[in-house]
């Protein structure tokens, strides 16, 4: 598909996202964000940076304002205050795959200043979340509760081999 098609479609889709008048607005911008980085990579790095990199970063960074304290936009959303935060969750793991997929210095430089206060306090706060984690994999200890014994303590799970 063209970028005479797709942009144009993309565009539209953009302008719906912005809306705010229904509840699912937050889990339609979040259902955007989820897939976006996808989209990038099926068009390409190279077109996407060109075509639709800067169509994508206002509706983006008009969502992670409100969280990250600056509302420089004039798109106005209630995702913090509602309590919604997928929307949020989503635009912030949508704003570091994108900055992967182009480069960070790259995605960095086409964002206006508080847009890049943004980007900063996001990747800050990705950076924190995954450090206080752990290992992605480790679940020896998941929410204080020890995966091998199937609790606080206690005998072992039985295990059943397949063989």
């Amino acid at each position: 598909m063209g970028d005479d098609i797709l942009l144009p479609l993309l565009t539209e889709l953009m302008d719906e996202c912005r809306v705010n008048h229904f509840p699912q607005g937050n889990d339609l911008r979040a259902t955007l964000f989820k897939n976006l980085v996808g989209m990038a990579h099926g068009l390409g790095k190279k077109q996407f940076k060109r075509h639709y990199l800067e169509l994508i970063t206002e509706l983006l960074f008009a969502t992670l304002e409100v969280e990250h304290g600056l509302h420089s936009s004039n798109f106005r959303t209630d995702d913090a205050r509602d309590g919604n935060q997928l929307a949020v969750h989503a635009a912030e793991q949508c704003c570091e795959e994108l900055s992967e997929l182009v480069g960070g210095m790259i995605f960095r430089g086409r964002l206006y200043d508080g847009q890049q206060e943004v980007y900063d306090s996001v990747l800050i706060k990705r950076r924190r979340d995954r450090q206080s984690l752990g290992p992605v994999g480790d679940m020896g200890s998941v929410m204080g509760r020890d995966a091998h014994t199937g609790g606080l303590g206690g005998p072992p799970r039985p295990t059943t081999r397949v063989g």
